[in-house]
């Protein structure tokens, strides 16, 4: 059983679980996070951009050629009770890419439709923002709110993209856009279905530990097989509840920065916020065997 505190946990090594490209919304290229996967000496990283699998023949291909361990991974958003989960697809073989690309196709023609509704809304209140501009900007196949926050920022509305999220994008905010996301329980059984296994990213961001409890108690009996533990914002009373509710439930504890590059300048990848991250090249292993099981 992992404790935060022990000095060993980094004596294999690190890894990163949970990155994103220009693919989606971060900023950084697939091979340029390879490269830097490979200067910070981390023995495994994966990409999970957001509902998308289109960098991950670049990514996979830059690691063979650098010699670095790299996961192919995507993290999909889904719906539990009305609250917004996101579930990662992690060792997702090569042969289900088709089969995942389907599968986000359908949620991201509604996710155009929610944009459409977002930007009407945004001019309609005086922010003169394009959707086809910000179209444009990125290499995602359909823009999220961190496009427009990015959009808000270019045309001098707001100082910074966590500034326009907290004013306007984020939910509860006045221009929060919701999107009608998939089933998380039948999302997790999809992704087994796969041939990948299913691990739920920075569970304290959406839900607190008791409501977290009843989600992983259902969450189980369909498959999930890890949890985030080590995430770049959380403390480390935070991680040690999750790695005590991992061994509670079973579930395998896993890890990463959510590393988007310049679009969250205070991330590094692999160390998180000013180094408070380190997520032990055994959880890669452990969660390695359970995808060969």
């Amino acid at each position: 059983m992992y404790k935060q505190t022990d000095n060993t946990v980094a004596a294999n090594g690190l890894c990163d679980l949970h990155t994103h490209s220009y693919f989606s919304d971060g900023t950084e290229s697939p091979a340029s996070i390879v490269a830097q996967a490979k200067q910070a000496h981390l023995r495994a990283v994966a990409l999970t951009d957001h509902n998308t699998v289109d960098g991950l023949d670049d990514f996979m291909h830059a690691g063979k050629e650098a010699g670095v361990n790299t996961i192919p991974g995507i993290e999909l958003s889904t719906d539990w009770e009305g609250t917004e989960l996101h579930i990662l697809a992690l060792f997702l073989p090569r042969r289900s890419f088709p089969a995942a690309r389907a599968y986000t196709n359908l949620r991201n023609a509604r996710k155009e439709q929610s944009n459409q509704i977002l930007c009407h809304r945004l001019n309609a209140a005086g922010y003169a923002v394009n959707y086809d501009t910000i179209r444009s900007k990125t290499n995602a196949s359909v823009p999220n709110r961190a496009h427009f926050a990015s959009a808000l920022v270019d045309l001098g509305y707001f100082d910074s993209v966590k500034a326009a999220f907290h004013t306007l994008l984020d939910r509860g905010a006045p221009f929060y856009q919701p999107t009608q996301n998939p089933d998380a329980l039948q999302t997790i059984r999809i992704i087994r279905s796969w041939g990948a296994i299913a691990v739920l990213a920075h569970p304290l961001l959406q839900l607190q530990p008791p409501t977290l409890q009843r989600f992983l108690a259902l969450a189980c009996a369909v498959g999930l097989c890890g949890m985030e533990a080590w995430y770049a914002r959380f403390t480390d009373e935070q991680t040690q509840i999750l790695l005590d509710i991992c061994h509670a439930f079973g579930v395998l504890p896993s890890g990463g920065s959510d590393y988007h590059g310049d679009r969250k300048p205070d991330i590094a990848l692999g160390t998180g916020c000013n180094g408070n991250l380190h997520v032990p090249y055994e959880a890669f292993q452990n969660l390695q065997r359970a995808a060969h099981l």
